[in-house]
């Protein structure tokens, strides 16, 4: 092969089985792909970075690129193996949403991801998935800081009930739910994993043609319409209808090995994955 191929991939629900273990034939198979000089491997996650890396530890690998918070921060690592640095943030002043949210839905937990990877919230979060450097604040405070993104949750609301108080505010926003929780999650306007992806694409000389992306959620739809126009978009099995419209392949469910399933059918990792095993 003499063209560049460049994967990107989703983290939960993709790679990640809810219990956060990895299925071991696909950890296989993303360390022969990493270390072929053709691939370039790019994690594209909504996971903050140091919840990024636990996975990157887990998987054995250690990509030069790493799209977290949904695209808003692009990290590369400052030599081969070596520590991540911020190569691209994108901020936003969070005050007028937060104020716009707490309006609508004054018992929701509040909080602001800011550029040095810290996590300032009003109330309570529990989750993995968000920066380990957590500080309590007052809401007065919280709209004060810089943000890469807001996240909210509201535990005393139905999802539905939630998901329709933030459309009511006409938010660019992700919903979602973790538990029994209703959850959002915003970035910069305009910002979403594609567009964090696409000038990475340019720059590392990858044809549009060479390019695989596999997700399953709402915040996985641009990324993987992005590389369905000319590549391979994959939505996983379990995902969201709006995913299975982006894509060009739907493959298995998570728990059927689907990412494995799409790669092995995706003729440039294919030719990869059998001449090594």
């Amino acid at each position: 092969m003499n063209s560049k191929y460049l994967i990107a991939l989703d983290l939960d629900g993709t790679v990640l089985h809810h219990d956060e273990s990895i299925d071991d034939d696909l950890v296989l198979a993303l360390q022969k792909l990493h270390a072929h000089p053709d691939f370039e491997l790019v994690i594209a996650t909504g996971r903050s970075f140091d919840a990024t890396l636990t996975v990157v530890e887990k998987l054995g690998v250690r990509p030069e690129w790493l799209a977290c918070s949904n695209g808003a921060v692009l990290y590369r690592a400052t030599r081969p193996g070596g520590h991540y640095g911020i190569a691209k943030v994108h901020t936003f002043d969070p005050e007028p949403l937060l104020r716009k949210i707490k309006q609508e839905l004054p018992a929701a937990s509040l909080a602001v991801e800011s550029p040095d990877g810290h996590f300032y919230s009003d109330g309570k979060f529990e989750t993995t998935i968000l920066p380990l450097r957590h500080y309590h604040v007052e809401f007065e405070i919280l709209v004060t800081f810089d943000a890469v993104r807001i996240v909210g949750v509201s535990s005393g609301h139905a999802s539905k009930e939630f998901i329709s108080a933030i459309d009511r505010l006409g938010l660019h926003s992700v919903t979602y739910t973790v538990g029994d929780s209703a959850w959002l999650d915003i970035v910069a306007d305009g910002i979403n994993k594609a567009v964090a992806l696409e000038p990475l694409r340019a720059s590392l000389g990858v044809p549009r043609a060479n390019v695989f992306a596999a997700g399953d959620g709402e915040n996985d739809i641009e990324m993987i319409a992005w590389a369905a126009a000319e590549g391979c978009g994959v939505a996983m099995g379990q995902g969201f209808a709006d995913a299975f419209e982006a894509a060009n392949f739907v493959t298995g469910s998570i728990t059927e090995g689907g990412l494995l399933q799409a790669l092995k059918r995706w003729d440039p990792a294919a030719r990869v994955l059998a001449a090594a095993a």
